[in-house]
């Protein structure tokens, strides 16, 4: 069995180094997301996979830090929406429409810590889980 390989239109389609890729649970969409926090939507087609849709969560008001890197995406169960932990908030996008729908940043524990989300997994019934550093 080969090893899996970024297709040529997959890398052209970022600026910036891909960090993290999920496919759709039937495997007819794939999300990208690259270190510039740019997350790029793709369909599959006959020809291969073709983007429908780019999506940034960089602003211009936010201050870059190397921890405000998308970390993880992963689709729900349903495709319809893509979960992402970016920096110190997870955030829900509707993938027909390319639009953030919900954000949820974290709450500072102890007074002053923050924890950052790092990695994500939907269950069989749709149940977001979400590892935390500290």
């Amino acid at each position: 069995m080969s090893s899996p390989t970024l297709e040529a239109p997959v890398v052209a389609a970022h600026v910036a180094p891909v960090r993290t890729i999920c496919l759709s649970p039937d495997g007819q969409l794939m999300a990208t997301a690259d270190v510039d926090r740019v997350i790029c939507l793709w369909n599959r087609s006959p020809r291969g996979w073709d983007v429908y849709a780019s999506l940034s969560l960089r602003h211009s008001s936010d201050r870059f830090r190397a921890i405000d890197t998308i970390r993880s995406i992963v689709f729900a169960r349903s495709g319809f929406h893509l979960f992402v932990a970016c920096g110190e908030s997870l955030f829900t996008v509707d993938v027909s429409m390319a639009q953030i729908t919900h954000r949820r940043d974290a709450m500072p524990t102890f007074g002053f810590m923050i924890t950052t989300p790092l990695a994500l997994a939907v269950s069989a019934g749709d149940e977001l889980a979400c590892s935390y550093a500290d």
